[in-house]
């Protein structure tokens, strides 16, 4: 996947998850000794937010310790970019 593929990155400041379950995105996180690493995956319909929420930090789901992410990006799909790039191409009547 090309870094191009990738919106902008945001900073996350613990209040909730602000994507919809089913958004792929790449997160960087931070775990309980301040480890930071960069992972792809898709949000999920926790209804708690998991590691979205700062609340859950350091507190057990079945993967293991909940991490916090502190940043994101989304993925951008060039289909979509392509699709309102021709609409504003398009004269109106």
């Amino acid at each position: 996947m090309n870094m191009s593929d990738w919106g902008p990155w945001i900073e996350h400041d613990g209040r909730g998850r602000p994507v919809p379950p089913g958004t792929f995105v790449r997160a960087v996180s931070e775990d309980v000794r301040g480890v930071i690493k960069e992972e792809e995956g898709v949000a999920g319909d926790d209804p708690s937010g998991g590691s979205w929420n700062w609340e859950n930090f350091g507190t057990f789901d079945n993967g293991g310790i909940i991490n916090r992410i502190i940043r994101y990006r989304t993925r951008r799909y060039r289909a979509a970019d392509d699709l309102i790039a021709s609409i504003r191409e398009v004269e109106p009547a």
